[in-house]
């Protein structure tokens, strides 16, 4: 399994949030004490500092963090859950049901940091930001041959005009599904209906359920791409005038 563990926090500016996380004068001492010749100054020869790492390490103890394994964002006018959802390269469902259980509302910083050994302290009120706690996913979903994305709303779509929008090639596209109802059901009844998978269809009504979307809908659009796509959900769903339900 691996983990990817969830932070969230307010800031004053992107700026200030980068700062936070900013490793730079603590690897630009090791680099400098790495290549430098020893010399016969015992003060001289001594390891960097440890307060030089920056906060973010210094409150979850660690010596440096690999910035490939980490994504992190800013909203100036703060997250709703679904957005911050929709930025985690992780099971949006899961996201939803942390984010709720930690109580927390308002939030504009938002780091998560994949860490299989990584055992950080939920906030003791005197860390920047708050530890959610970790999402353990199977680590063969890398490996899965196929991304989800799930749309639903009222408005009529048309396939091809949802294709140019997102700006999808025929290389990337696996199949699209768009299906509109002269009427409005019951959505966890309209997933089960147009998903064939069952686990999916699954997964994607308690997606459903545990966010704040329409119990009905008349419009269903079901995108599956290749792996290794990234979709910006709720971009594309104001896009097409439609709810982003979660990827998958």
């Amino acid at each position: 399994m691996s983990k990817i563990h969830i932070w969230t926090g307010n800031f004053k500016s992107e700026n200030e949030l980068n700062h936070y996380l900013d490793q730079s004068d603590y690897l630009r001492a090791w680099a400098v004490y790495d290549n430098e010749p020893a010399t016969e100054d015992a003060a001289a020869d001594e390891e960097p500092s440890p307060e030089l790492r920056c906060q973010f390490c210094k409150e979850n103890e660690l010596d440096d963090y690999d910035p490939d394994a980490m994504t992190y964002c800013f909203a100036k006018n703060g997250f709703a859950i679904k957005e911050a959802a929709s930025v985690i390269p992780t099971d949006t469902t899961q996201l939803r049901k942390l984010v709720n259980k930690s109580g927390i509302e308002n939030f504009n910083a938002l780091i998560a940091y994949e860490d299989d050994n990584l055992k950080p302290q939920k906030d003791n009120g005197q860390k920047r930001m708050n530890y959610l706690g970790c999402i353990e996913e199977d680590v063969r979903k890398s490996d899965s041959i196929s991304q989800h994305y799930l749309w639903a709303g009222e408005t009529k779509v048309n396939k091809n005009e949802a294709l140019k929008m997102i700006n999808l090639t025929e290389d990337q596209l696996i199949t699209i599904k768009c299906q509109y109802a002269s009427y409005k059901k019951r959505l966890d009844e309209f997933i089960v209906i147009e998903v064939p998978d069952f686990n999916l269809a699954e997964s994607m009504v308690l997606a459903a359920d545990s966010g704040n979307f329409p119990k009905e809908a008349s419009t269903i659009l079901l995108i599956t791409t290749k792996p290794g796509l990234s979709i910006d959900g709720l971009h594309v769903g104001k896009l097409l005038g439609l709810e982003f339900i979660g990827s998958f």
